[in-house]
Parts: structure tokens; sequence; C-alpha cells
């Protein structure tokens, strides 16, 4: 069920990304998997930050990490801390962000697919941190290894973070052409999620320069 859960959300699914969550995580709930209850709520931290709830996100995020710490994974603490890491660079907290990232290096993750979404996470720090170039240096190195390794979904991401640094300073000319590139990308190749994303940070920038 999380499986079909992220699917859909890669579609742009949300409301039957959230059936199949919620659906999985009442089974988990039901047989006392608390590995796989963590998991559920991770998988929903991730679809409400989707959703521009990021407040949520952290609550059910922060839960999952403290599960997986007390079961001993740390991937998956990992995971469940970078998104945390995420719902706390929405909310504005780029230190509480950062602490996060301190405590994923300790635990030194071995799956390469959470370790480039670490990396994403840290790249986005920086450009909120003001240091530009180091974390556009830091994306570009993770969309060219997630594209080595054919993971599109992380590659869209990074190049959407890519994107997002026009709003802390970076060139807005350059930053709208690679999110309309980023959005005809990622519409042949499914992801609608991503897509729309890419356009609500194109009006972002388009508002900011009108304005």
């Amino acid at each position: 069920m999380y499986v079909l859960g992220d699917i859909e959300l890669d579609q742009g699914d949300l409301t039957t990304a959230e059936e199949n969550y919620q659906t999985g995580l009442r089974l988990a709930t039901q047989i006392g998997d608390k590995p796989t209850v963590a998991l559920g709520r991770l998988s929903l931290g991730g679809l409400r930050l989707q959703a521009g709830r990021a407040a949520e996100a952290e609550v059910l995020t922060r839960q999952a990490a403290e599960e997986f710490n007390a079961q001993g994974f740390k991937d998956a603490e990992s995971s469940a801390r970078n998104r945390v890491a995420f719902a706390l660079l929405d909310l504005g907290r780029v230190t509480d962000a950062a602490k996060e990232m301190d405590l994923i290096n300790q635990l030194k993750p071995q799956d390469p697919t959470i370790t480039l979404a670490v990396a994403i996470t840290a790249g986005r720090i920086q450009m909120r941190s003001g240091k530009l170039a180091a974390g556009k240096r830091e994306l570009d190195a993770v969309a060219s290894e997630a594209k080595r390794l054919g993971i599109p979904g992380l590659q869209f991401e990074a190049r959407l973070a890519q994107g997002e640094v026009a709003l802390f300073g970076g060139d807005k000319r350059t930053a709208l052409s690679l999110l309309s590139i980023l959005q005809k990308d990622a519409a042949k190749r499914g992801f609608r999620q991503i897509e729309v994303r890419a356009r609500a940070v194109a009006r972002q920038i388009s508002a900011s320069t009108a304005g």
C-alpha cells in the first residue's frame, strides 16, 4: 500500500496516495508492527510536505525518526530526519534543519537513494543560508549522480532545488528557464507532482520579479 501511495504521489494524485498510506498504516497498526507503522507515518509526512502542510509533516516524520531510532534502523532514521529537515526549511527554521543534518551525518546512511536525498536537503540549506555557489555545486553533483544511477525522481528533485535558487538571491531568468525545462521533462516521465511544484516555484519567482 505504501509503494502504491508513493507511485500515486509522484503522479500527482495526492488523494489516492493518502488513501493507500492510511490503509497501510491501519493494517500495520492492527498487527502491531512498529517499524511499518513508522514507515506509514514517514510516507504521510512526505505527503503533507507535498501538500504544503509542513507543521504536520514535521510531527509525523519526527515520530517516525524516533521509532526507527528505537529499532536501530539507521538508514530509515536518516530518511525520516531528512524529511524533518525538509519540513523545518519550509517553516523557515534553517538552523533547526541544519541540526537534523548533523544527526544524519552521525548516522552515516548507506543507501545511495537516502544519501542523495540528504544531499539535496543540504544544498537547499546552503542556498537558504546565502551560500548559493556551494548549494549549486551540491545539487549539480546530486543531479549527475542520480542520472547515472537511473533515479529520475531524485534527479528532478535536485533540479527543482536548483530552480529555487532565485528565491534566495540567484538569477531569476536562469531559474525560470531551468524550471520550464524541468516541467516538460517531468511531465514526459510521468512525475506530475514535480511538474506541479516546479510551476508553483516559477510563479513565486515571477511574482517577486513583478513586485
